[in-house]
């Protein structure tokens, strides 16, 4: 209280003073005709300072060039404030001279404001330059509303190699959060295909420990399934749903290279565990069809990359409700088993069409433990005598002088003790193998195709073909004449007695 009542007592006299103080500033200012050299000088020296720092910016970096420059010139330059500082600066000097005393005083004003601007930019330029820069990468990539430079910035983030492993994930975090936001609008969904195709066509530069462990691939599937449902409505405008198709292949291409990754280097575990919970929320059977068309082929694609590994690969990465098993075709909620069937018999039927040399170690491979309940070479010989072209009459002479480049094991040898005596070993084998051949037969009924085409009728005529060939002088073929023999007979036995 006693403070405000003496102001409001000495209120006179205190104006009187500011007003006396006011005008001998304002002569002051009158006076200092010097004050534009000495303000330009400090304008000039400010300037001098940041086109060093700014020369040294640009260089310093190689890697994440153009992310660091865009970063440079939005955040840590600021282009526009620069502009407007460097203009505050030196603009209002030219009216110095024609300016009455209380003019000047805004003129020293905004003099200021461009100083503040300067000095702003020289403390950021030293943040940029000591503290850690990944940290104010992520800050911009996430915080930036500059559409325009975004896809050159992510683009020099992905073709730059050497990336530890945390901040590869904090990179992909980011990246998805971008491009789950660009697929919510119309308008950006050419940002999100850019920036798909850019890590498609980058995704090599990736380390295998990022692909195989740390890659949230929930998100590429959830971006697939997204893009391949705007493409299925057929009312959507066709500049709309080229868009989403052009991410449709993008997010095909990065699965397929993802997937050959892991098969290579042999950590594919991850990639089918997240597949196969992809497929439990996603159970539309045309979807499915659409997504393992690009996973089976590639997968075929990649047998050869592991032969060594087979074993890990099928009995603990590989999802069992995948295997094509006659109780897994019977499920019919399961429609990944006749999927997998579906392609693998394109894929079989061309190497039937074109066989190699020598024994076909990929098709070995896949027969046995895609198929883990049959026997391999009877189901082999069936599926060569199944694809293999033919002409009337000449079906089982075809199959004959093929080769037989597959299915060289009749089924998996049990375990046997090492005390069993050579004839309980013998019956063992022998039970096994007459089981697994009866599987066979009622795996191979239990597909619509072959229980078609594969009728008492047409079996007998085969039968017939098969009698009428005679391969006296070469027993290799004489030997497969007889197997195929057999074969037709056991399936015509078979129908009988499934018939009665």
């Amino acid at each position: 209280m006693g403070v405000i009542t003496y102001l409001w007592t000495n209120f006179d006299y205190l104006s009187t003073g500011f007003d006396r103080l006011l005008i001998k500033s304002v002569g002051l200012l009158e006076e200092m005709n010097a004050f534009p050299g000495i303000a330009q000088s400090v304008g000039l020296l400010f300037a001098t300072i940041l086109v060093a720092i700014a020369i040294m910016l640009f260089s310093k970096e190689k890697d994440f060039y153009v992310l660091d420059r865009n970063l440079i010139l939005d955040h840590v330059i600021k282009t526009e404030r620069f502009l407007v500082g460097i203009g505050l600066i030196f603009f209002p000097l030219f009216f110095w001279e024609v300016a009455k005393g209380e003019i000047r005083f805004f003129i020293i004003f905004l003099w200021c404001l461009g100083v503040c601007y300067m000095i702003a930019i020289l403390v950021n330029s030293y943040c940029w330059m000591k503290k850690n820069k990944f940290e104010i990468r992520f800050n911009y990539l996430r915080d930036t509303k500059n559409l325009k430079d975004v896809g050159g910035s992510w683009n020099s983030i992905w073709e730059t190699g050497d990336i530890s492993i945390l901040n590869e994930i904090r990179f992909f975090e980011i990246f998805s959060f971008k491009i789950d936001s660009f697929l919510k609008n119309i308008k950006t969904l050419d940002i999100a295909s850019e920036l798909l195709d850019d890590f498609d066509l980058l995704i090599k530069n990736r380390s295998v420990h990022f692909l195989t462990f740390d890659l949230d691939l929930k998100k590429i599937l959830n971006w697939h399934v997204k893009s391949w449902e705007e493409t299925e409505d057929k009312k959507k405008e066709i500049n709309i749903w080229s868009k989403y198709n052009k991410i449709l292949i993008a997010t095909e291409s990065i699965l397929r290279i993802i997937e050959g990754h892991v098969l290579r280097d042999r950590n594919s575990l991850f990639f089918f565990k997240e597949l196969e919970k992809h497929t439990e929320v996603n159970r539309k059977k045309e979807y499915l069809g659409d997504l393992f068309y690009v996973v089976c082929n590639n997968f075929f694609g990649n047998v050869k990359n592991f032969p060594m590994k087979g074993f890990k690969l099928w009995e603990h990465e590989f999802p069992p409700s995948w295997k094509v098993t006659k109780e897994n075709l019977k499920n019919k909620e399961n429609v990944l088993a006749m999927i997998w069937l579906d392609i693998f018999f394109e894929w079989i039927g061309e190497r039937i069409l074109k066989p190699i040399e020598g024994l076909d170690q990929d098709a070995e491979n896949v027969v046995r433990n895609l198929f883990p309940d049959i026997d391999t070479a009877l189901w082999s010989r069936f599926l060569i005598l199944s694809f293999l072209p033919y002409t009337d009459g000449e079906r089982i002479k075809s199959v004959i002088e093929h080769p037989w480049n597959f299915g060289i094991m009749s089924y998996r040898i049990p375990n046997i003790s090492l005390g069993d005596s050579e004839e309980v070993i013998s019956k063992s084998l022998s039970k096994i193998l007459k089981t697994t051949k009866k599987n066979t037969i009622e795996f191979i009924y239990s597909i619509p195709y072959f229980k078609n085409h594969f009728s008492v009728k047409k079996l007998k005529e085969l039968q017939t073909e098969a009698s009428d060939l005679q391969y006296k002088e070469d027993p290799k073929k004489e030997k497969k004449r007889i197997y195929l023999l057999k074969l037709l007979r056991e399936m015509e036995e078979f129908l009988d007695e499934t018939s009665k």
